[in-house]
C-alpha cells in the first residue's frame, strides 16, 4: 500500500478507531470506506475488480504451469525422437558394414 492510500484510510476512520476498525473488519474494510465516501457504485466497481485480479492471478498461474509442461514435453519428445532416429538408422544401414 502506498502512503497516499494508508493515509486515506486513516483518515477516513479516523485516527484513534483505526486498528480497532481494522481488526473488526479486516477484509471489508477499504471496501466499506469506499461505500460510505463515494457510494456503493463505487463499491460494487471495487468489489469486481478484486475478483478480476484473483482471476487473473489463476491464469498467470495456469499460464506457468503450461508452459512447463510444454519444455518438458519438448525434453522428452527429443529423447524420444533421437531414440527413434537410431533405431531407423540402425535398420537403414546395409548389411555389409554389420560383418565388418
Amino acid at each position: 500500500m502506498t502512503d497516499l492510500s494508508k493515509t486515506g484510510h486513516v483518515e477516513g476512520v479516523g485516527v484513534n478507531e483505526v486498528v480497532g476498525a481494522a481488526r473488526a473488519d479486516p477484509e471489508g474494510m477499504v471496501l466499506t470506506l469506499t461505500r460510505s465516501y463515494v457510494g456503493s457504485v463505487w463499491s460494487d466497481v471495487m468489489q469486481l475488480h478484486v475478483a478480476e485480479s484473483q482471476f487473473a492471478c489463476v491464469l498467470a498461474f495456469r499460464n506457468v504451469v503450461t508452459r512447463y509442461q510444454f519444455a518438458l514435453s519438448l525434453v522428452a519428445l527429443s529423447a524420444v525422437a533421437g531414440a527413434v532416429q537410431a533405431l531407423v538408422l540402425r535398420a537403414r544401414r546395409p548389411a555389409v558394414y554389420e560383418r565388418l
